[in-house]
């Protein structure tokens, strides 16, 4: 990560600092060897030594010694900077690479699932509901041609994909690899074009990387990818996009501007006054792929979606971020909370894996400023119900009988 941005996230939160102290305090953090949300423990440990990346007093100064700088990493500890700027120890070239496979994988099994779109499939229900929770044999034949690509050039990569056959749960790797092989397959069957394929990457919890394969009216091919990696910005085609700047004053949603919310909103959420006639033109489209991402390439003011799977989310949340926009996430006691990834903080054991593959909840996507404003004015109405939605959920332990895997 740049020395400039950690600089300018320093100086941002520590008024007054002198640009020598701050530049010393970036050259030090730069070097930390983490990736998530920063905790005051790991840089106890690492002035301590457990960690010994680079010894603080290694870069003491004759102006700033080790306290200071100790000072600074500690201020940092305690206001963690943005997902985006944390320092992977990954560099672009890695990324790129990663990228690069995320879109092949996404591009191919999008062809793939075009041309079945038109064809005689086989289609299931994976609980006891008939009509809910639909999957196909395209949905299976998807997940095989993005795993057999994902796994030939990076074998020691995780794979988490919709349709694995196996409850067998394996220690968390440092890569994961996210992916559904068609986020909407209830449109799918239907012959509608609202479904996308999500090929995502995350390390340690974190995503990465993320491309999202839409049918396209004007491509060639049928269909167009999103895509985004760390700090490398979101692209469609060659072109960068950006998340769509509020044109209210109040920085509102406004009309004529798409939105995207769960259908059963009404019920769920309490809108405050200011929402009222400022939510845009709502849609529901059945795709929560589709809608997040959809706000990183300014299709959409904001999204609210779920609730859904790491695997409906983790491409679009890169897509967004690299956007220029933020991710919130619905936390248990009722409030939006910003994203920080997975399973933080994050352990290489069995546990995390199965949380990752467990995990179901509800994402807020929208413009920074737009996002403060639906923040605060859209609440779950009773955040004992979020513990209920879990429970009526197919992906409870009760209903598990009926299906081999949460979708």
């Amino acid at each position: 990560m740049p020395i400039k941005s950690i600089v300018k996230y320093i100086r941002d939160t520590m008024p007054g600092a002198r640009l020598s102290f701050l530049t010393d305090c970036g050259f030090l953090i730069s070097y930390l060897p983490t990736s998530s949300v920063v905790s005051h423990r790991s840089f106890v440990n690492y002035q301590l030594g457990l960690k010994p990346v680079v010894k603080i007093q290694s870069i003491a100064t004759s102006t700033y010694d080790a306290s200071d700088l100790s000072r600074c990493v500690s201020h940092v500890a305690r206001n963690p900077m943005p997902l985006k700027t944390m320092p992977l120890g990954i560099d672009d070239v890695q990324l790129k690479e990663f990228e690069n496979v995320a879109v092949e994988a996404a591009s191919k099994a999008g062809s793939f699932v075009l041309e079945r779109i038109t064809s005689i499939m086989e289609i299931k229900s994976k609980t006891d509901r008939p009509g809910r929770d639909l999957v196909t044999d395209v949905d299976r034949d998807s997940q095989v041609i993005i795993s057999d690509i994902i796994t030939s050039r990076f074998p020691d990569h995780q794979f988490l994909g919709e349709e694995d056959q196996t409850e067998e749960v394996d220690p968390a790797a440092e890569f994961v690899w996210a992916v559904d092989p068609i986020d909407g397959t209830a449109n799918y069957v239907n012959g509608s074009m609202t479904h996308a394929v999500s090929v995502a990457l995350m390390h340690r919890g974190s995503p990465i990387v993320g491309a999202i394969w839409s049918p396209w009216p004007t491509s060639s091919d049928g269909g167009i990818v999103v895509h985004a990696r760390l700090n490398g910005g979101t692209k469609r085609d060659g072109e960068t996009m950006q998340v769509l700047e509020p044109s209210d004053e109040f920085n509102r949603p406004v009309s004529g501007r798409l939105s995207a919310l769960p259908g059963n909103a009404r019920s769920v959420f309490k809108f405050d006054n200011r929402m009222r006639g400022h939510a845009g033109d709502v849609r529901v489209t059945g795709s929560a792929a589709h809608e997040m991402s959809s706000v990183g390439t300014g299709l959409y003011q904001f999204a609210i979606g779920g609730v859904a799977a790491v695997w409906d989310f983790a491409a679009a949340v890169v897509i967004v971020q690299e956007a220029g926009g933020e991710v919130m996430i619905l936390a248990p006691d009722g409030s939006w909370r910003d994203f920080r990834g997975w399973s933080q903080p994050y352990t290489n054991t069995a546990e995390t894996f199965k949380h990752l593959r467990d995990w179901r909840g509800i994402m807020l996507a929208s413009h920074p400023k737009t996002m403060q404003f639906i923040a605060e004015n859209v609440r779950f109405r009773r955040p004992s119900q979020i513990g209920k939605l879990w429970r009526r959920g197919p992906w409870h332990p009760h209903r598990r009988r009926h299906r081999r895997h949460p979708a």
